[in-house]
């Protein structure tokens, strides 16, 4: 699975590549941070969104694992609802459960795979 469009170049040193795309969107999805994922993929946050605005199968990718990250927040949040209000976190803070949740990362790749289903696909020459 790609989360790139293909090239039409060979591909430079310090460029996007497949496996730090799919680091990318993977630690996009597991912690909804554009500034953590950039960090994990070793790339920084304006090369995301650049790649973001010029590649469409990156571009979808990212929306899907914003919004696979999203439906689990709400999963999480009815489950964990009580009544009395949660304490606010402290700024910057991620739940350690959120990050190894592994509901997560399967409602990320099912999304993937169908927004895969549905690209266009590269012709071979």
């Amino acid at each position: 699975m790609s989360f790139l469009s293909k090239s039409r170049r060979p591909h430079r040193a310090g460029e996007w590549s497949s496996a730090l795309a799919v680091t990318f969107i993977v630690t996009l999805a597991a912690t909804r941070s554009v500034t953590l994922a950039a960090r994990a993929a070793g790339m920084s946050r304006k090369s995301a969104y650049a790649l973001k605005d010029r590649d469409p199968a990156f571009a979808s990718a990212w929306s899907a694992a914003l919004a696979a990250a999203e439906q689990q927040r709400r999963e999480s949040y009815k489950a964990d609802k009580v009544d009395t209000p949660p304490a606010r976190p402290l700024e910057g803070y991620r739940s350690p459960s959120r990050a190894g949740d592994d509901r997560a990362f399967a409602s990320l790749l099912a999304a993937l795979h169908d927004s895969a289903s549905l690209a266009p696909r590269a012709r071979r020459q």
